[in-house]
């Protein structure tokens, strides 16, 4: 971290009056809440990558946009933890039920992101970095948001007590309409009609892909048991109702993150990383004190190596999402969400650890939500460019 800093002093650059403040110590150079890649006058090395700023006069804000490689690596990041995730999930069950407190892991997961946090920012920034942590209104910002992402984990938890990974599933993707409407009640962000309708297409695409293949199993299931019927319980009901709720909390907490994330941007993202998390554990805290159970039976009773691979998984998902959404924003995390799905259906299909087969009528799906999303993502340059283009008629006129 010595030479990084040495190295970091020597080309820092001042930051512009009236604009974003740039942050010479976080690991990526920021603005607008995005590190930096190439622009006008690129420079080669380490500013290059993002690491330190260039020794380059100032450029203009449209070239302190991050570049499309680092978008695409930002997504591809998210992307490939969030698929990997539920198979490290699966993996710590026995006998398709957990025997081991389940809040124990994303509550162990926030003191390992409380430590790297504080890590990184002694080991890059020093005690001066470290000492932003406390910033009162920063500090009050995130860790309230933190506050209500603990419920969004709880929720989960509950979920998926009472729901099978299909219905889950599907019940999910109604963030995709719940995320622009916050976004438009919080930030004022507008979504076209073109837009809107893309949306729809993707959510009954995605829709269209998880009911295929829970047809599937059903009809696999008949075959081999013609007894077998599908069951709806109390359990179901209980699952969905608090699959609602979180998705709720999830969209609120993603916009809410979108928009002071990038409002405090000069903050490194580990540093709000730790500031979210203080409440976090608090909140998770607070309702395993609520559940009773994890304190009578102990809180760590059955862990074993997987349920600590899960953890790594959970750190692994909540720094790409926090990564992500400074970077992008919170409409990107969910189409990079569908983007999970899919990889997954390619991972279970081809890899020969899993027993899926491949299925004609799964993959054509798969396509349709493929291009579902990727048609949504090129409307929003569209849109953009129409809208800039509008503007300047009107002020021609």
């Amino acid at each position: 971290s010595g030479p990084l800093r040495a190295m970091t002093a020597a080309v820092q650059a001042p930051a512009r009056e009236g604009g974003t403040a740039y942050s010479e110590h976080n690991g990526f150079w920021q603005s607008g809440g995005a590190p930096i890649l190439g622009g006008a006058g690129a420079a080669t090395g380490p500013a290059a990558l993002g690491i330190m700023p260039p020794a380059a006069d100032p450029i203009d804000v449209e070239s302190r946009e991050p570049t499309v490689l680092v978008r695409a690596a930002v997504l591809l990041f998210f992307i490939s933890t969030r698929a990997l995730h539920p198979p490290a999930i699966d993996n710590t069950k026995v006998n398709g039920s957990y025997r081991y407190e389940a809040i124990s892991v994303p509550l162990s997961e926030c003191f390992v992101d409380l430590f790297l946090g504080q890590a990184a920012a002694l080991l890059i920034g020093g005690v001066a970095t470290w000492r932003e942590i406390w910033r009162p209104k920063p500090f009050a910002t995130f860790s309230a948001i933190g506050f209500v992402y603990a419920f969004g984990d709880f929720l989960e938890l509950k979920s998926m007590s009472g729901l099978s990974g299909p219905t889950y599933q599907v019940m999910s993707q109604a963030k995709l309409i719940v995320t622009p409407v916050l976004l438009y009640l919080i930030k004022g962000t507008r979504q076209t009609m073109l837009q809107c309708l893309l949306l729809m297409l993707l959510v009954l695409s995605l829709v269209c892909y998880v009911v295929m293949k829970d047809l599937l199993h059903s009809h696999n299931s008949l075959q081999a048991d013609p007894a077998w019927t599908p069951t709806w319980s109390n359990a179901t009901s209980f699952g969905i109702a608090m699959i609602l709720l979180k998705i709720f909390v999830s969209c609120l907490c993603a916009v809410l993150s979108d928009k002071y994330m990038k409002e405090f941007s000069s903050e490194p993202i580990y540093v709000q990383l730790v500031q979210f998390k203080f409440a976090w554990v608090a909140s998770l805290l607070m309702l395993s004190l609520v559940d009773g159970d994890p304190w009578r039976r102990g809180m760590f009773h059955d862990w074993t190596v997987p349920v600590g691979l899960a953890v790594a998984s959970y750190t692994l998902t909540t720094w790409s999402t926090m990564i992500l959404l400074a970077v992008l924003d919170s409409l990107t995390k969910n189409i990079g969400e569908v983007g999970t799905v899919l990889l997954t259906y390619f991972l279970v299909v081809w890899h020969p650890a899993f027993d899926d087969e491949y299925e004609t009528e799964v993959f054509l799906t798969v396509l349709v939500v493929m291009f579902s999303a990727g048609a949504y993502l090129v409307s929003k340059g569209v849109v953009a460019k129409a809208q800039s283009y509008d503007e300047a008629m009107r002020c021609a006129a």
